[in-house]
C-alpha cells in the first residue's frame, strides 16, 4: 500500500468537485491518453531498476501540482512522490483511490499535501522534478504560481505541463466567449498563452509537442538556473520510443 499523508494549508476557491465530475467525463478516454503521455516522460528523472520504498525516500523526488481526484496514479513511476491539490474535497477522494491500490502496481511512494500552488509549504530546491495536467488553466495568477513551482524545484529541473491553450483562428474566439462564462464561475480557462506565462515566469521551454490541434499542449520546462541556452526540440519523438 502506498505511504499516504493529508496536510493543510490555506486554499482558495476552486470549482466544486460535483462540477469537474461532470465537465470531464465526456472527455474521459482523451485525458487518460493525454496523461499517459505525460507521465511515459517521468521515469527518466527517476531512480532506474526495482529499488524498495525505504531507498526511494533518499533519492529523486517528484512533484505533482493538482493532483485532483488522482486521476494519475495508474500513470506514476517508482518514485517518492509529492502529490498537491487546493481541493480538500479533492484530496479526500484521492486518498481513497491510494488506499484502494490506484498506485500499487507502479510502486510508487506518495505524500498527499493540500496547498495552493502560488503558496507551496516547501523548502527551496527541494523536488528533482515536477509535474502537472490541466492546472493552470484554472490557477489564478499563473506567472506567480509557475515562480512558485520553479522555487521548490532544484536548480535545472525539469518540469512537465500538459494544458490546453487558446487555439488559433475560430476556436480562439469560441474559447475567449465560453471563458467569459466559465472563469468567474468556477475560474477555468480555456484562453490562456501557457508558452508566454511559462517565459515570463523565468522558466525556459526544453521541449514541446501538440497532442491535439493547436489547443492541447505538452511542454518540457526547465528552471530558470539551468545553464546555457536550451534548445527546443519535439517531445514526439521521446512519447514514441518504446512504441
Amino acid at each position: 500500500m502506498p505511504v499516504t499523508r493529508i496536510a493543510g494549508r490555506k486554499t482558495i476557491p476552486m470549482m466544486p468537485l460535483v462540477h469537474y465530475d461532470i465537465l470531464t467525463r465526456p472527455l474521459e478516454g482523451a485525458l487518460r491518453r493525454w496523461r499517459a503521455a505525460l507521465w511515459k516522460l517521468v521515469p527518466a528523472y527517476t531512480a532506474s531498476g526495482h529499488e524498495s520504498r525505504d531507498s526511494l525516500r533518499s533519492k529523486a523526488r517528484g512533484l505533482e501540482i493538482g493532483v485532483g481526484t488522482g486521476g494519475s496514479f495508474p500513470h506514476y513511476p517508482a518514485a517518492l512522490i509529492i502529490a498537491t491539490d487546493v481541493s480538500p474535497a479533492n484530496m479526500v477522494t484521492a486518498k481513497q483511490k491510494l488506499f484502494e491500490g490506484a498506485a500499487e502496481s507502479s510502486g510508487a511512494c506518495v505524500l498527499l499535501v493540500v496547498a495552493d500552488v502560488s503558496s507551496l509549504p516547501f523548502r527551496d530546491a527541494t523536488f528533482d522534478w515536477g509535474a502537472e495536467a490541466l492546472v493552470f488553466c484554472e490557477v489564478r495568477n499563473p506567472v506567480e504560481g509557475l515562480r512558485e513551482v520553479s522555487r521548490v524545484l532544484r536548480d535545472g529541473a525539469p518540469f512537465l505541463m500538459l494544458e490546453h491553450v487558446r487555439p488559433g483562428g475560430v476556436l480562439g474566439a469560441i474559447a475567449a466567449a465560453v471563458t467569459r462564462v466559465t472563469a468567474p464561475l468556477w475560474g477555468e480557462h480555456f484562453d490562456r498563452d501557457t508558452i508566454t506565462a511559462v517565459r515570463d515566469a523565468g522558466l525556459r521551454i526544453s521541449s514541446t509537442a501538440w497532442l491535439w490541434r493547436d489547443a492541447v499542449l505538452l511542454l518540457e520546462v526547465l528552471s530558470p538556473k539551468a545553464l546555457g541556452e536550451v534548445p527546443t526540440s519535439d517531445l514526439r519523438a521521446r512519447l514514441s520510443d518504446g512504441e
